[in-house]
């Protein structure tokens, strides 16, 4: 009955697609439908109805919106760039689970620093000498998502 906002999807992992929909009442019925432009040009639509046909879904229960920023922060790491012993600053503003750990290049995970519950000012420490020379990512995951700072190993 009303008009459809337009939402911008970004590319996940694989096949995956990504959208962020606004926060709606509870109660409320969101309806929609996924339009893109192919590689060649053609225009594509799911349900291939769209847009008189559509998928639908009732928003339940409590509306909660996580802001990353706000429940956890990671300073850079240093030394960067790094050699042998690293120090990696976070701040966790509530009681968190939060896994932290190394990735390489290519994403795949090289080190398990902590994983377990953080709170306040912490420092957590990693020995990186045993790791080739090139760059990596420390990443903070929980319930909040995904913070990420960039270490450089010599």
């Amino acid at each position: 009955e009303e008009e459809f906002n337009s939402v911008a999807m970004t590319a996940g992992e694989g096949v995956e697609w990504l959208a962020i929909i606004p926060a709606q009442e509870v109660g409320s019925i969101i309806e929609y439908y996924v339009s893109a432009i192919a590689e060649n040009g053609k225009t594509q639509v799911r349900p291939i109805v769209a847009p008189e046909g559509f998928w639908s879904f009732e928003v339940l229960g409590t509306i909660t919106s996580v802001d990353t920023q706000k429940l956890i922060s990671m300073a850079k790491v240093y030394p960067n760039p790094a050699m042998d012993l690293v120090s990696i600053p976070i701040n966790a503003r509530r009681e968190l689970d939060v896994t932290v750990y190394m990735t390489d290049i290519t994403g795949k995970v090289v080190k398990e620093i902590h994983s377990g519950t953080l709170f306040g000012d912490r420092r957590l420490s990693v020995f990186v000498s045993d790791l080739a020379s090139g760059v990596y990512t420390v990443v903070a995951e929980g319930v909040f998502g995904r913070v990420a700072t960039p270490l450089l190993v010599r």
